[in-house]
């Protein structure tokens, strides 16, 4: 990831990152849900748009354990799955629509002509956008409420975004069909 010198790097570069190493891009919730805890937690700190570890962070992500970007990442799933998960809502968050300009950013450094790239969906068939809006919302409502503590706004937040896409791929579908 390339960023500011100071460790910093911006939302952007972050679903950059994402993208490259798993084949995905996480979504506003799941951004939203994981500033938050990580924030809480005193690993993440945010600044504007931007996301940095803390020192308390960098010694999850130290370079002298070595290995391969995926061995970290293994190895930083076990090493979190050990420390108590704070609500979302305890952390801080990043500025409102920051996600989706990040988003955007993103999707301009490698859009083809003709796709939206304010939609995180662009490009997708309209089936697919659906077929993705259920998988999501399942693996959010899993993550939401699949805690001793259910986080009732990761929930809302989830079934939100579900109805939001599903309405864009039901438009779609309905213009192609007239």
């Amino acid at each position: 990831m390339s960023g500011p010198t100071d460790g910093r790097q911006s939302l952007r570069d972050v679903i950059a990152a994402a993208d490259y190493i798993d084949h995905a891009i996480p979504t506003d919730l799941e951004v939203m849900i994981a500033v938050g805890r990580l924030s809480a937690a005193g690993l993440l700190a945010v600044d504007g748009d931007e996301l940095g570890l803390t020192p308390k962070g960098q010694e999850l992500l130290d370079p002298k354990r070595g290995g391969s970007v995926y061995e970290a990442r293994d190895r930083l799933r076990v090493d979190l799955a050990q420390l108590p998960v704070p609500s979302a809502a305890s952390g801080r968050q990043l500025p409102a629509g920051a996600y989706e300009r990040a988003l955007a950013d993103y999707h301009e450094s490698w859009a083809r002509p003709g796709i939206d790239a304010s939609s995180s969906l662009a490009g997708f068939e309209p089936l697919d956008k659906l077929g993705y809006a259920v998988r999501a919302f399942r693996a959010y409502i899993d993550v939401a409420l699949g805690t001793d503590e259910p986080d009732l706004v990761a929930a809302v937040g989830c079934l939100s975004s579900t109805l939001r896409w599903m309405e864009a791929a039901r438009v779609e579908l309905e213009a192609r069909l007239r």
